[in-house]
This record gives C-alpha cells, sequence and structure tokens, in this order.
C-alpha cells in the first residue's frame, strides 16, 4: 500500500514524536509536508535530510505552484515513499480539531485517479501530550498577540527550557483506502473521471470534503487520554478551579470507570494507571499550584493559568459530550423519562457532531 499518515497538530514536537514512532515500529518513515515558516537555517536543512518537504501556508491565485506542487507529491506517491501531512494545515490554538484544509488531499485524490502502482490508504494519526511546550504562546496569539516568527533564537531557546514535559501519545486511527471509499461514495466514478487527467470531475469538490469530514472523525475516535487532561478537565468543572486531592481522584477514578463499562470508541486509549497513580504522576509535572490545609492536600490551576488548562481539556472533550449531554438533560429536570432525553439528544447531537467530528450516527 501507498500509506498516507493524516495526523492533528498540537505542536512542532508531532514531526519529531511521529516519525520516531514510525521508525520504532519498523516501518520506513514519511516525507513530510511542513510549512515554508520551518525552512531556517539551522533546523531547515535538518528537516529537509529528514525528509521534510516545504509548502506555502495557501496554493492560492498560483496555478503554477500548485501544478508543481501536485506533481512532486504524485512523483513520491508512485516512487513508493509514505507521506504525512497535517489535514489541519497548522496548529491547532485552542487544543480541539480545527476545520480541515482539503488541498492536499484534493491532490491525493486526484493523484490516486490518475494512478498509483499500488494502493492508497490513508491513516489518522491522533497525537496528544501531557505538556506542550508552544502552550503559552498559543494563549496569547488567542488574545490578540502576533505570531512570532521561527527563528534559530527560538530553537536554542526552547533545547535550553527543556525539562520534564512527560509523555506523548500516538494513536493510529482506522485506515480507509481511498479506491473503497469512492466506491462507495462516487457511483461508477471510474467511467466519470475526465479523460484529460489534470481536469478535475465534477464529483471532486464535495467527496473530498466528505473524505476530510471522514478522516478528522477518525483521528478524534483514536483518542489517548491523559492525567494532564483529566485532571484539567475535572479542576475546570469546579466552581472554584480548586479540589482536594482525594476529590480528584475519585473524579478521575468515575470518569475511567464510565469509559470502561462504555468505551468511547474501539480505537481511543485510556492510561494505564490507576486513579490514584495518574494524580501523583499528573502532578509531579509541576504543572499545578499544590497546597495543604485543615481539610488535606488542595490542587488548583496555578495563578492565571486557568485559560491555559482548556487547551488540554479542549483535547479530550469530544470523548465527553455525549454523556455530559445525556447528564445535563437529567440535571436539568431532576427526573425524567428515558424517551425525553433519548428525544433531547437526537435534536441536539448533530449539532455537537459537527463541532466535535464525532463518530456515533443517529440512525
Amino acid at each position: 500500500h501507498e500509506i498516507i499518515y493524516v495526523p492533528c497538530h498540537r505542536s512542532h514536537m508531532d514531526y519529531l514524536l511521529l516519525t520516531y514512532a514510525i521508525h520504532h515500529e519498523g516501518l520506513v518513515t514519511p516525507h513530510i509536508a511542513a510549512g515554508i515558516n520551518l525552512n531556517f537555517w539551522p533546523v531547515g536543512k535538518i528537516f529537509r535530510r529528514c525528509g521534510a518537504f516545504f509548502l506555502r501556508r495557501s496554493f492560492a491565485g498560483n496555478k503554477l505552484y500548485t501544478a508543481t506542487f501536485r506533481e512532486y507529491l504524485e512523483l513520491l506517491f508512485n516512487k513508493g515513499y509514505s507521506v504525512k501531512y497535517y489535514p489541519e494545515g497548522g496548529r491547532s490554538r485552542t487544543g480541539r480539531l480545527l476545520p480541515p484544509k482539503t488541498g492536499m488531499l484534493a491532490m491525493t485524490l486526484q493523484a490516486a485517479l490518475k494512478g498509483i502502482n499500488r494502493p492508497v490508504s490513508i491513516v489518522p494519526v491522533y497525537l496528544g501530550y501531557e505538556h506542550v511546550m508552544e502552550v503559552k504562546s498559543y494563549q496569547k496569539e488567542l488574545k490578540g498577540k502576533t505570531k512570532k516568527k521561527e527563528s534559530p533564537t527560538q530553537v536554542f531557546s526552547a533545547i535550553r527550557k527543556l525539562k520534564n514535559y512527560g509523555h506523548g501519545f500516538v494513536n493510529f486511527g482506522e485506515p480507509l483506502q481511498i479506491n473503497q471509499f469512492l466506491d462507495k461514495n462516487v457511483e461508477n466514478w471510474r467511467a466519470t473521471t475526465p479523460d484529460d487527467p489534470d481536469k478535475k470531475p465534477a464529483w471532486l469538490t464535495p467527496v473530498v470534503n466528505k473524505l476530510a469530514d471522514v478522516i478528522m472523525t477518525r483521528i478524534n475516535r483514536a483518542a489517548a487520554l491523559n492525567g494532564t487532561a483529566l485532571v484539567a478537565l475535572c479542576l475546570l468543572s469546579s466552581k472554584t478551579h480548586i479540589m482536594s486531592e482525594s476529590e480528584l481522584s475519585r473524579a478521575l477514578k468515575d470518569y475511567l470507570a464510565l469509559l470502561s463499562k462504555v468505551p468511547f470508541s474501539g480505537d481511543f486509549t485510556l492510561p494505564e494507571e490507576d486513579a490514584e497513580e495518574m494524580v501523583q504522576t499528573t502532578l509531579a509535572l509541576n504543572r499545578f499550584e499544590q497546597s495543604t490545609d485543615q481539610y488535606g492536600k488542595l490542587v488548583a490551576a496555578k495563578e492565571g493559568n486557568a485559560a491555559l488548562l482548556t487547551y488540554y481539556r479542549n483535547n479530550i472533550l469530544h470523548v465527553f459530550a455525549l454523556p455530559s449531554l445525556i447528564m445535563a438533560v437529567i440535571f436539568n429536570h431532576k427526573k425524567t423519562e428515558k424517551s425525553a432525553v433519548i428525544d433531547m439528544v437526537t435534536k441536539l447531537y448533530p449539532l455537537l457532531k459537527r463541532e466535535f467530528f464525532l463518530h456515533y450516527s443517529l440512525v
């Protein structure tokens, strides 16, 4: 198969983490589509020697650049190289999946229509972290501060500040084979493909949009829960953003019990630790304020850092969207019929499905 990895984009560390995981599993590392902003000395040359190829953020209005890049992508496919690109187009500043950019996917489908030597399989990948090194800069950008241009100074500064960032998580989602997807979604697509290989078929754009939605949904299906995200979820749900350590452990234990009995999907993963161990390892990262009073040990967001925790909570928010909706209906009515709960979920779920790329279907 021609393998195309399509991960979510949380951090610049994604380039290293996913490539390392693929290499560690004994597979050929992919050629990576990277933003042209990373093509600066000295990392640009290093990335290029590691398989990166750089592209502009937008191809709009430049037909020559688009045609050249599409031919290069087709060359990689026909040579049998695996490829990796980010369907979001850039790093998420909020922690949630961004709406997909479809340019690379459209080029991939057009290459498949021209004919590639082997079946093309798209592999969604979920990436998660206990700590994202750029998270503070994300918050500043969300407040309106201009994004700093990547530079050698930033690289050396990041290396100097490297410390215990906890664990990174890589989950591979359900692969999607392009020919099978086209067979299912485009009636007689081989016969309706134009004779001119560079001409787009009429059905291409809507099919690419549907493909992008399926990919993002499969990325979220493969979510990896971790201690930082779960602790952030609990603290931000508290009115005061503070909980005792015992309360926090009980809350995590309840969440893990819920997801063990009713798994979010067949692809998502829970932490291997129990709730108490997870709280301890998460607090050891020194990302939360810890204090003691007569009621015991208290855990809270560090001063001014509550907004930062939303990033980690948002990584896993989709996992709890449906259970939260059900509980909101029950708490609001105190007591209600099961049919009333189902009716309310039926009305509101389509909105959640689009917003969070959820895989559940009502039909």
